[in-house]
């Protein structure tokens, strides 16, 4: 009976450090090709909008102000989930959060700022 119990807790904190792995190594890969002069945070956040949407997972725009005059942009999953867009990691606090602005799509946050 411990052995099952052991075996368990193995098993399961190997999917852990897997999936963490996988996560890590998935993110940095996206961060490396993060590339100022032709990408940017608008871009990046409209590629995922299109790829997360084919697999049925609505996906909104945020877009933020920070105390310094920068703006921000990061997604939002299933209006519960915050990602920043380009590194892909989960936004708790963000001090992008002055007037703060969310777009149902990019078409109508193109459609604003064009």
């Amino acid at each position: 009976m411990k052995q099952k119990s052991s075996e368990r807790i193995f098993f399961i904190i190997m999917l852990s450090l897997f999936t963490i792995l996988n996560y890590t190594i998935i993110s940095l890969g996206h961060k490396l090709t993060y590339d100022l002069e032709t990408n940017n945070c608008v871009h990046m956040s409209s590629q995922l909008e299109g790829m997360i949407e084919k697999i049925g997972i609505p996906v909104t725009l945020k877009t933020g102000g920070d105390a310094d005059g920068s703006r921000h942009m990061w997604i939002k999953l299933g209006g519960i989930i915050e990602v920043d867009s380009v590194t892909l990691m989960p936004i708790i606090n963000t001090k992008y959060d002055q007037h703060m602005v969310e777009y149902q799509s990019y078409d109508e946050y193109e459609k604003r700022y064009t």
